[in-house]
């Protein structure tokens, strides 16, 4: 299910930029957390070079502990691994840098230059818990965020609804996922 993209069996403690082969394509987030952990991080796959990938959050390999990777796709954990976690000192050139993210600003912003809404122009988003929150009628220029799920919304004039937009794929690749250990319990 996971093999690291150099062949190697295990990681090392202050790792940068490692990346994990996902040989089930149908994958399409990939969990990471070790024992230390309360929550999960989670990542995007990517496809490259016809192979399906996801980068292994460099913030996680700061410590020693053993890496569970977990695939899961449409709401449920398909597969996991335990990849060891070497220990070593820490390099004296080793700078810090996070995993890239895709941020929610960034996949609202995508969404409104896809509405051709112009430069300049004023751009509405309305926060909330959950789309239940939302005003009982909406702005079909406005982009509604529903923060516990997760989700964008946009309202249809026509249906007199909120639509969500796309799914969670559109969001951060590393979301911080609630419940559970390193040891799934």
């Amino acid at each position: 299910m996971f093999c690291l993209n150099d062949g190697r069996k295990e990681l090392y403690q202050w790792d940068l930029d490692r990346v994990l082969i996902v040989t089930d394509g149908s994958v399409d987030e990939v969990h990471f957390a070790n024992k230390t952990m309360s929550k999960a991080l989670s990542c995007k796959t990517y496809i490259e070079e016809e192979r399906c990938l996801a980068k292994i959050p460099n913030i996680i390999l700061q410590s020693c502990y053993d890496i569970t990777v977990y695939a899961y796709d449409n709401n449920y954990t398909k597969h996991s691994k335990v990849f060891p976690v070497r220990k070593r000192p820490k390099p004296p050139e080793y700078i810090y840098t996070e995993t890239e993210v895709y941020t929610v600003k960034e996949a609202v912003d995508a969404y409104l230059d896809e509405l051709n809404i112009a430069d300049g122009a004023e751009k509405l988003v309305v926060n909330a818990d959950t789309h239940y929150d939302f005003p009982s009628v909406g702005n079909v220029k406005a982009v509604y965020k529903a923060y516990k799920e997760k989700l964008l919304y946009q309202w249809n004039e026509t249906e007199l609804r909120y639509e969500v937009l796309g799914t969670t794929s559109d969001f951060p690749d590393i979301n911080v996922i609630h419940g559970g250990n390193a040891n799934g319990t």
